[in-house]
């Protein structure tokens, strides 16, 4: 694509998301490892009027966990850690879970350590002046895991934190200055730190959250809080811009920082085999983008998001980054990948709503929860308080089901479209597939109601298993799967 059509293009995207009067969005596009286009968007201060440059700071959030990943894996090459060490080497007053977790597990998610970051500890007052010590003493309190490590996946905050103080404990450094010395500084990420504070530093946006609404139809923005829970620890504190981020990704495809074994191996997801299971590596997520190959990870605290999207069989990215809390990166990412990758992107059509039999939709429409128990609970919670989990509701004349309202993993309004009895793609993003699951599939044979759905979208997979009317999933087990949580 032409350049002046490739700027055309992505500015009407954008602009879709970006008014000049809102909190922004810088972008960097790059392919065959070149920068394609960078620009910004909207505003990195309200009130001063400052706009948003590809040279603005911004929190990355979970998109720093890639940089844990990496700290961790060069200790692992200097020979002073082993991904398959009890996390009791390094906790060794942690409760008994600690010689069954591994570092691998945490690396990946599947270690089972229950959530810290939680409505709970967004509302106790003293969260805004929590220090890593103090999240490891939350964590040291779970007695229980979620589930056994290595047999499911669930995204977990905790582990990372822990993964954090694993490389000061096995260093002997801080992990912003271990980060600094080992990573940000060898690549000539001049702009980009790890937060270890309560202060935005110099250049970077001041966060905004939506007032009245999501992002899309906010009626105004307001402030967000900055403080020491929101810049987190070594699950989230990266500050950097899209231009370092770039300098970042195309290191990702040398041996500058790590050998290729290595990243390779942070590359693989785990249990790559079991579609029930999250294609996660070390601190990435694994998919295909429309038929392309990707690299990727989101992330998102008060007043930041943020995405950043790899395609190394075009050695493309994406990268975004954002001072509005809750905006869609991952969305405009993919209206962006038309752009950026054109004609190698392929959307599977879906069926015509006349080919779509009314008992298709109708058998599918009620209430699918996450079924794994979480290992903190003391007692069930009351029925009032049950997450709202996924709800669906057929659409007979137009072929399709909708998300009904305080939905989730998938948001409200939003439409699925049949490409099959059993499997359904997001009409918005046509790499985001619901699979139908059946008792004839993943029970006794000769039976065919439907017990749960799989969500895989890019790579990140959620379970959920149909919910009764008694309140007990519907085949009256617990659920055969696992979720992202």
């Amino acid at each position: 694509m032409r350049q002046d059509a490739l700027d055309r293009e992505v500015d009407a995207a954008v602009r879709k998301y970006v008014g000049n009067e809102a909190p922004g969005v810088a972008l960097l596009l790059a392919k065959d490892g070149r920068v394609a286009l960078k620009n910004g968007y909207g505003l990195a201060d309200l009130k001063k009027r400052v706009p948003v440059t590809p040279g603005t700071r911004f929190l990355i959030a979970s998109v720093s966990k890639a940089f844990t990943g990496a700290a961790v894996m060069l200790l692992r090459e200097r020979g002073r850690l082993d991904y398959d060490d009890p996390v009791g080497r390094f906790y060794p007053d942690f409760p008994a879970w600690k010689d069954r977790v591994t570092v691998r597990h945490l690396l990946t998610h599947t270690g089972g350590v229950p959530e810290y970051l939680d409505d709970a500890f967004w509302q106790e007052p003293g969260s805004g002046k929590a220090d890593q010590a103090a999240v490891l003493e939350r964590i040291k309190t779970y007695e229980e895991l979620d589930f056994p490590p290595g047999t499911h996946f669930r995204y977990s905050n905790s582990g990372y934190v822990m993964l954090g103080g694993i490389v000061e404990r096995v260093s002997g450094q801080s992990f912003p200055r271990f980060l600094r010395r080992n990573v940000l500084g060898p690549l000539g990420m001049s702009r980009s730190l790890a937060g270890a504070g309560a202060r935005r530093t110099a250049g970077q946006a001041v966060g905004y959250r939506p007032r009245g609404g999501s992002p899309g139809n906010a009626t105004g923005f307001e402030r967000a809080p900055y403080n020491r829970a929101v810049v987190g620890w070594a699950d989230g504190n990266v500050v950097s811009t899209v231009e370092d981020l770039f300098l970042w990704d195309q290191a990702l495809y040398t041996e500058r920082l790590l050998p290729r074994a290595a990243l390779t191996e942070a590359f693989t997801p785990v249990r790559p085999e079991d579609p029930s299971i999250s294609r996660y590596g070390f601190g990435w997520f694994m998919s295909r983008l429309r038929g392309v190959a990707e690299v990727w990870h989101s992330g998102g605290t008060l007043g930041y998001s943020a995405h950043l999207a790899r395609f190394p069989e075009q050695r493309a990215s994406i990268i975004l980054l954002s001072n509005l809390q809750g905006r869609d990166l991952a969305e405009l990412a993919g209206a962006l990948a038309g752009a950026l990758l054109g004609e190698s992107l392929t959307v599977p059509e879906p069926l015509s709503p006349d080919a779509v039999p009314a008992a298709w939709l109708v058998e599918k429409a009620g209430k699918y929860v996450d079924p794994l128990p979480r290992g903190r609970a003391k007692e069930p919670a009351a029925a009032d308080e049950q997450p709202a989990g996924l709800v669906l509701e057929a659409q007979v004349p137009a072929g399709r089901l909708v998300v009904g309202e305080r939905s989730h993993p998938l948001r409200p309004g939003a439409a699925l479209l049949p490409l099959g009895r059993d499997r359904f793609r997001l009409e918005t993003r046509g790499e985001v597939v619901v699979d139908f699951l059946r008792e004839g599939v993943d029970g006794p044979p000769g039976t065919t109601a439907i017990t749960g759905l799989r969500i895989d979208a890019n790579g990140s997979v959620s379970n959920l298993v149909r919910r009764g009317r008694d309140g007990t999933a519907q085949d009256g087990q617990p659920g055969r799967t696992g979720g992202d949580g």
